[in-house]
């Protein structure tokens, strides 16, 4: 009696232990099935916004959820009772994510194609690009079987857009008849194409605490002539345009000294003392006019060697502009009374021909914080920034003067200026997050936000900008190229890949985009369309344009680039065909 009491009793034992077993196994899948779709609420709110590189992000978390919530729902007795657990949680789960699983995949394996092309394997890439079309038509096969949502178009359109710049680059050759020429060094001012074709280049080094500057020319194949050395402290491309020089400035010795291209010396002109390499400096003018100031002068030295004039150096903070026919504009800021501040503009023979008062009217100012002689054109462009005793009260101010010095208009309505181009009677003007064009009284006829403004500041910014001949604005920012017309609307805009910072060139009836930190310049037409990319062999350094050939359709780029275990600039001269 007392055994069959035992083995009932062992027996209703198992049958509860069992039951809470079940219970517990079936509580713990429905927290993990709750779990799950809370989950995919977030996962599908991120698909449907359109950005898959948020979705590849989130797809491997959200595969592992399933995987989880799956094993426990497998530990679950009975079928009907895992059936519907499966089909209230992981269904829904699962058909979310496989409506974007190729995407994924294609999104991944444009991942390894771009590495790959970055790193020069070419037949990787060729073999990856066929793979990634039969993943394009396997997904169109299974989403129409399946019945699968269409995903957001700017999903395909992302991918798409990946593919064919990848497909550019690919295509994209350097020409055989290219060439490049390696340096130690970095480039000592812009190449410069002479009447017959070659292109002149300097090369800037310190040898063992002497500076080096290397002068020569290459032609048309990369050969080089007329190699020389000076050993001067600055060397400057002088002359005129149509006719350049070479210039020197020596520190030490105080003198100027002109070369033709070739290395033959033309002059010297001394001031007979030294020059202080940190306080002096020195402006070359369109005409070839050396201006060096020196100590408490300006001194005016022709093309040919000669003083032609002597005026006086401001006493207090200034700024300096040379405008047309050899004039000399110049900022003279008083810090100690700021309202004894003027610009003054000089003949070519350094008569003075008339000073303005840059003071204002407004008893809250009391200093000058910021000063900058912008632009001299057919009017002379100034922007100042008179502050007070609060940010508050400062008012920044563009001024318009006219060759004869009297005020065309004053501006207080728009920021700092990055660029400004005269357009007939009008000014077009860009700003750090606005396109202005004034009109002939600087009243604002037109404005376009060009980075929108938020708290805190915007993240991206104007890298580069350029005015075209017929007064188009082309600039990028941090994620995008654009054209602005002089009427104040967007021609066109091309997102690019997000960069820290880059540069915007003008070619002819083209447009060079070089990216810093990069092994690559990219070709774009006026209208936008990406022409070409250009990889330069090394991923690093920084690409600049340094001239172009119109005429044989050839650029010439430089790629310097520090390496510090030699604590040298390595640079790159790279000609290239269009």
């Amino acid at each position: 009696m007392k055994k069959a009491l035992f083995l009932l009793t062992a027996i209703f034992t198992l049958i509860f232990s069992a039951n809470i077993t079940h219970a517990a196994a079936k509580d713990d899948a429905k927290a993990l099935g709750q779990g799950l779709l809370k989950k995919l609420s977030s996962f599908e709110q991120t698909i449907n916004a359109g950005d898959i590189e948020d979705i590849h992000n989130q797809y491997d978390a959200m595969s592992n959820e399933i995987k989880k919530t799956e094993r426990a729902i497998g530990k679950v007795s009975g079928k009907s009772n895992r059936d519907q657990l499966n089909n209230s949680y992981v269904r829904p789960a699962k058909i979310a994510r496989e409506r974007v699983i190729y995407e994924v995949s294609q999104y991944r394996l444009l991942l390894i194609i771009e590495k790959q092309l970055n790193e020069g394997q070419l037949d990787k890439v060729q073999s990856n690009l066929e793979k990634l079309e039969r993943l394009k038509k396997r997904a169109v096969e299974i989403k129409e079987a399946g019945g699968y949502k269409a995903v957001p178009a700017t999903i395909t359109n992302t991918l798409t857009e990946w593919e064919s710049d990848i497909e550019s680059e690919l295509n994209t050759d350097n020409p055989a008849d290219g060439w490049k020429a390696s340096f130690t060094g970095e480039p000592l001012f812009e190449g410069n194409v002479q009447n017959d074709g070659d292109l002149l280049y300097g090369n800037y080094n310190i040898v063992n605490e002497v500076y080096h500057a290397d002068i020569m020319s290459f032609d048309e194949d990369g050969t080089k002539k007329d190699s020389w050395t000076v050993k001067d402290q600055r060397v400057e491309l002088g002359g005129t345009e149509e006719d350049p020089r070479i210039v020197t400035i020596n520190y030490t010795k105080g003198t100027v000294t002109s070369y033709t291209t070739n290395g033959q010396k033309e002059w010297t002109y001394s001031l007979n003392s030294s020059m202080d390499q940190y306080e002096d400096f020195y402006m070359i003018g369109e005409n070839g006019t050396v201006y060096l100031i020196v100590k408490n002068k300006i001194n005016a030295v022709s093309s040919n060697g000669k003083l032609l004039y002597s005026i006086a150096k401001p006493t207090g903070e200034w700024d300096m502009k040379l405008g047309p026919n050899g004039s000399v504009y110049i900022m003279n800021i008083n810090i100690d009374d700021w309202t004894a501040s003027t610009l003054t503009k000089y003949s070519n023979t350094g008569n003075e021909e008339w000073t303005n008062s840059l003071a204002i009217d407004n008893p809250e100012i009391n200093t000058i914080n910021y000063y900058e002689l912008l632009k001299v054109d057919n009017n002379v462009y100034v922007y100042m920034i008179y502050g007070g005793d609060d940010y508050a009260s400062s008012i920044r101010t563009l001024y318009s003067f006219d060759q004869n010095g009297e005020k065309n208009w004053e501006s207080n309505d728009i920021g700092y200026v990055y660029d400004l181009r005269e357009y007939g009677t009008s000014t077009l003007i860009l700003t750090a997050s606005h396109f202005y064009t004034l009109g002939a009284t600087g009243n604002i006829q037109r404005e376009l936000e060009i980075i929108p403004e938020s708290y805190g500041g915007s993240s991206d910014y104007i890298h580069s900008s350029f005015f075209s001949s017929n007064n188009q604005l082309y600039m990028n920012t941090g994620e995008y190229i654009a054209s602005i017309t002089p009427n104040g609307q967007f021609s066109w805009q091309s997102n690019i890949p997000y960069t820290e910072w880059s540069a915007l060139y003008p070619l002819n009836n083209k447009i060079l985009f070089t990216p810093y930190d990069a092994n690559k310049a990219y070709v774009y037409s006026n209208n936008g369309d990406k022409l070409g990319t250009y990889s330069l062999g090394y991923t690093g350094g920084y690409i600049r344009l340094s001239a172009e050939n119109p005429n044989t359709n050839t650029i010439f780029l430089t790629q310097s680039e520090y390496i510090e275990s030699l604590d040298q600039v390595k640079t790159t001269l790279h000609a290239l065909k269009y």
